[in-house]
């Protein structure tokens, strides 16, 4: 039996995907604990698929957090976000099996779903001697709060879809995903089951931004909703440098960003000081811009528009006279 719990919590926000339907080749194989004796012969594992907004989570995209002990991904509020999640051995393969469920726009919680309010359970060490570490979990809250301010855990079963287990849910808070799947309890001697628990965090969407630098003078441009940044026209033969960022609240990510010149030249950032600039010297025509971060939909287009410095003949002023009249000493 599959079994699939969402913690959704309340925690402090930190600020800081290729889209497929049937993503296995990107899923996470690990499990964070084993309940009987594990068979190494077989080395049994845990498959897990997280999608937002129908874009899925890569392996580069999970990160640890030392301060809960778990690994984490980073989420956008308002996502929608799809957990999926089977068991491997080492010498399967990960194939397409079983049913997607589509998310209920009235409620998640479905017949086979329950929900609880639970108590946020945190990591805490000491150190025993200069070289043993101890650490345990403990609760923190109750059960008797109101559910706006503490956690609630939502469990849903997977009887009846024995190879994967899907849950959707839309993203508004920081939450710990916990999936554990369970052998015949009644044989005592092989193993019982496994865990993987992991946590994402919840942050402001951040918005795509483009600094360019001209005249020594630094100007934000910030992406539409058509992924388009407003153009910007510089003169012949000057010099515009360009960096992208993405911003979330506090946070500020330099991004990636390449220029496609006459005859489809490419020229790509080169990072400085930790931040990718691009930088176009003594530009002579219009170039086109990309900015953004691989892998995500975090993605727009750029025109730098370049016109030719205008130049006009000196004109020679000359005195007219009306008429002439006599001299007065």
């Amino acid at each position: 039996m599959i079994t699939l719990l969402v913690l959704l919590c309340i925690l402090p926000q930190h600020h800081g995907q290729i889209s497929a339907e049937w993503p296995w080749s990107e899923a996470t194989i690990r499990y964070t604990s084993a309940l009987g004796p594990y068979p190494r012969d077989r080395c049994p594992n845990l498959a897990t698929v997280v999608l937002h907004d129908s874009e899925v989570y890569r392996a580069s995209d999970w990160v640890w957090d030392r301060n809960d002990w778990a690994r984490v991904l980073n989420g956008t509020i308002s996502e929608e976000i799809k957990v999926g999640c089977r068991k491997v051995e080492k010498a399967s393969p990960i194939a397409i099996a079983g049913n997607l469920l589509e998310p209920d726009v009235t409620s998640n919680l479905h017949s086979n779903i329950t929900a609880k309010l639970s108590p946020t359970t945190v990591w805490s060490c000491s150190k025993q001697t200069p070289f043993i570490l101890c650490c345990h979990q403990h609760n923190v809250g109750n059960y008797t709060l109101d559910p706006s301010t503490n956690n609630i855990e939502i469990t849903k079963l997977c009887r009846d879809e024995p190879t994967d287990c899907w849950y959707n849910f839309t993203l508004t808070k920081s939450t710990y995903v916990t999936w554990n799947w369970q052998n015949d309890l009644t044989d005592k001697s092989g193993l019982k089951g496994l865990t993987f628990r992991f946590k994402i965090n919840a942050m402001v969407k951040p918005t795509l931004t483009a600094v360019i630098t001209y005249h020594s003078v630094s100007t934000s441009l910030v992406r539409d909703e058509h992924n388009v940044f407003p153009s910007f026209v510089a003169m012949q033969g000057d010099d515009v440098a360009i960096r992208c960022k993405l911003i979330a609240g506090s946070l500020t990510e330099s991004v990636y960003s390449y220029g496609i010149g006459p005859h489809g030249r490419i020229l790509h950032c080169e990072i400085q000081n930790q931040e990718c600039w691009l930088n176009l010297t003594a530009v002579q025509s219009s170039h086109k811009i990309m900015c953004g971060k691989n892998y995500t939909k975090y993605w727009a287009e750029l025109d730098i528009s370049v016109v030719t410095p205008t130049t006009q003949t000196p004109v020679m002023l000359s005195p007219k006279f009306s008429e002439i009249g006599s001299y007065v000493q």
